[in-house]
């Protein structure tokens, strides 16, 4: 349903949620009245650009993570590995190679990635399409400012994506160095003592080692993001919250493109609302309208809305924490 709704509203637009990429169609509308759906990893590369404004007005960004890969070093490491999986020795030899055989080393590479939970290939750092890190050019002020921003996280992101083994110090500071190649021994002891220190009664938010992981992966990779967005925006952005249980990353990908009932919907007509939202901001640059719950802009006190199975409200952003502020820096890099 939203698909097509935004695609007839919208005119040009581009949908790649869920890795399930919608056609770019032109009905003849202007560019400046295309709005970018995108979750994962792209478009915060591309909002932090420096290479003037981009191609769209509006964006509606759904669960933005990626991997950091800021070293050269690791980039080139990588780019080895797939040379001596494909059996080649260079660049040009690669490009020579069969698509099946293509095919078989990416399978290989990705079937072997680590750290646990990545997949290899995500946005680098190169100096050019993407200089630094993007929380780091959302923190000075480098992207383009004219956009306005919808933007939304689950609770339990990075759930799927930890090493379910780091059960003890050792294995939880393994995963760090797994996780940032170029970290130092005194950032490592940062997050594992002041961030996320070994403390399982409930006061850090987390009762476990695994939730403690969980905790880890979910902010520094998803949903910090989701707060460099908004305060790069001087908060005036729409931002949610999709808590429907177990609210892993991607949950909200049904409710999202809702086309009728599904077994992972849980509840239609929260699905239809949302639709309602992202087709209100399309059209107006404002989720609200008329018989919808209020859906506030993020501002000073950092309010995203709850969308959940039993209600639709304002709470307090969960992620406007002194861990995110941390992470933004980009010390690990």
């Amino acid at each position: 349903m939203l698909g097509s709704k935004v695609l007839l509203l919208a005119g040009s637009i581009l949908g790649v949620a869920a890795q399930a990429p919608l056609p770019v169609v032109d009905l003849g509308y202007e560019l400046h009245q295309a709005t970018f759906n995108v979750s994962r990893k792209c478009l915060q590369a591309e909002l932090g650009g420096l290479k003037g404004p981009v191609p769209f007005q509006q964006a509606i960004v759904q669960s933005p993570g990626f991997q950091m890969t800021p070293s050269a070093t690791l980039q080139e490491s990588i780019y080895n590995s797939f040379l001596t999986i494909a059996g080649v020795d260079n660049l040009d030899e690669a490009r020579n190679l069969s698509t099946q055989d293509l095919q078989l080393a990416n399978y290989k590479l990705v079937g072997s990635s680590y750290p646990y939970g990545s997949s290899t290939f995500n946005p680098v750092v190169d100096q050019a399409f993407a200089p630094t890190l993007p929380g780091q050019l959302l923190l000075h002020g480098q992207f383009d400012h004219s956009l306005r921003i919808m933007a939304g996280h689950n609770i339990l992101e990075g759930l799927e994506f930890m090493n379910p083994f780091a059960q003890n110090e050792t294995a939880f500071e393994d995963t760090l160095r797994l996780c940032f190649p170029t970290i130092t021994d005194a950032e490592v002891e940062y997050i594992s003592y002041t961030l996320y220190p070994p403390v399982f009664d409930g006061s850090v938010g987390y009762t476990t080692p695994t939730g403690r992981s969980e905790l880890m992966i979910t902010e520094a990779f998803f949903t910090c993001n989701t707060n460099f967005l908004a305060r790069a925006y001087d908060n005036n952005v729409f931002n949610y919250m999709f808590s429907v249980s177990p609210s892993l990353h991607g949950d909200d990908i049904p409710y999202t493109y809702y086309d009728g009932p599904s077994a992972s919907v849980k509840n239609d007509t929260l699905a239809v609302i949302m639709q309602e939202y992202f087709t209100n901001f399309v059209m107006t640059s404002n989720p609200n309208g008329a018989g919808l719950p209020a859906f506030p802009t993020y501002g000073a006190s950092a309010t995203v809305l709850d969308l959940n199975l039993t209600t639709i409200g304002p709470i307090p952003d969960n992620v406007a924490n002194e861990r995110c502020l941390w992470w933004q820096k980009g010390l690990y890099a």
